[in-house]
């Protein structure tokens, strides 16, 4: 059995991907740090010759993470992927009291100091 040398398909960094049909392309998802175009892209990659071409700017949400998995549907036409989406709120909270926190017994101490006495009703 021969041995085959292994070759790099591309230099990016395809977060999810995919054959085409005929199995001449790969397509991926790439996520652009450069600033420049789409944070989110589609490039389809020729097997044979190792060309690229970017298909398409993906909007996806603001706050997405990352992606992971790619189904492309039989027409080839269009596919399927997943997102992490994080919410990263921030939350600040003003204008309480904070309490030291009690033990159990501070807590059943107080409960029976406030259970009314028989005949106050």
């Amino acid at each position: 059995m021969a041995l085959r040398a292994k070759n790099k398909l591309t230099a990016r960094k395809l977060l999810a991907g995919g054959f085409s049909k005929d199995g001449a392309q790969v397509y991926g998802i790439v996520r652009n740090t450069t600033g420049e175009g789409a944070e989110w892209q589609l490039y389809a990659i020729d097997v044979k010759t190792g060309a690229e071409k970017m298909l398409a700017p993906l909007d996806l949400p603001a706050s997405t993470d990352g992606v992971a998995g790619f189904s492309l549907h039989p027409d080839g036409n269009r596919f399927l992927t997943s997102i992490a989406k994080w919410p990263y709120d921030i939350w600040m909270l003003e204008g309480f009291d904070q309490m030291p926190r009690k033990t159990w017994l501070d807590r059943l101490l107080r409960s029976l100091d406030s259970t009314p006495s028989p005949g106050t009703w």
